[in-house]
């Protein structure tokens, strides 16, 4: 399960709105849909700059933004700087989470609608994600999400077992064990990896002998 959360972000005359965002740790950039920068009428500044994803695929991004990011439960705000793409990623989650969590009433989420499948309009990545994490964990039972306290509020994430939705997961950017074969048979292929003899006791000794006794004549 992917951690996400809503927060209030700022248009071109400071009037809040509520959008959608994932926590990515493993992106090194914040992204935003050009959706959301159309509707907050946000100035945007021209870039040349080169993404990659899983299995090196490149997307080539032209606009970047900066835009206010506020908590919905504290005044903890920060700018961020945003690349620009027509899209993010699909509705998240892939399916609605039917199975109940042990959450106390008094938590506060990050997403009060987290199991109900949304669109996500704001990426936050691995420069400004640690900002936001506190210490506080809540580990739920084997197979249920863990919780862990950030200044956006409670988010979740982490392995979710759903019997009744397993038919319905859909996986994304795996390698196959094909694949995997493949990439390590051409790597193989391509180093220059010399080959060591090793001889039995009896071929050692005729090998010794042979290289001690012989000699080739100077013509």
């Amino acid at each position: 399960m992917l951690s996400t959360a809503q927060v209030y972000v700022y248009d071109i005359n400071g009037q809040q709105r509520r959008c959608r965002v994932l926590l990515d740790p493993g992106s090194q950039s914040n992204l935003i849909t050009a959706g959301l920068v159309q509707q907050l009428k946000l100035p945007t500044t021209k870039e040349n700059v080169p993404i990659s994803s899983i299995n090196q695929v490149k997307t080539r991004v032209h606009l970047s933004t900066q835009i206010r990011l506020q908590s919905m439960y504290n005044d903890f705000s920060v700018m961020m700087s945003c690349l620009i793409l027509p899209r993010i990623t699909e509705r998240l989650p892939q399916v609605r989470i039917q199975a109940k969590l042990n959450i106390s009433e008094d938590i506060q989420l990050a997403d009060p609608t987290y199991g109900i499948p949304g669109e996500i309009e704001l990426l936050i990545g691995a420069g400004l994600f640690w900002s936001l994490l506190c210490m506080d964990q809540f580990k739920q039972e084997r197979g249920q999400p863990t919780l862990c306290r950030t200044h956006l509020g409670w988010i979740i994430g982490g392995e979710m077992v759903s019997p009744t939705e397993q038919s319905e997961r859909r996986a994304c950017h795996l390698i196959t064990n094909t694949q995997l074969h493949d990439q390590l048979e051409k790597f193989w292929r391509q180093r220059d990896v010399s080959e060591t003899r090793i001889y039995l006791k009896q071929e050692q000794i005729c090998e010794d002998f042979y290289r001690d006794t012989v000699r080739r004549e100077a013509d």
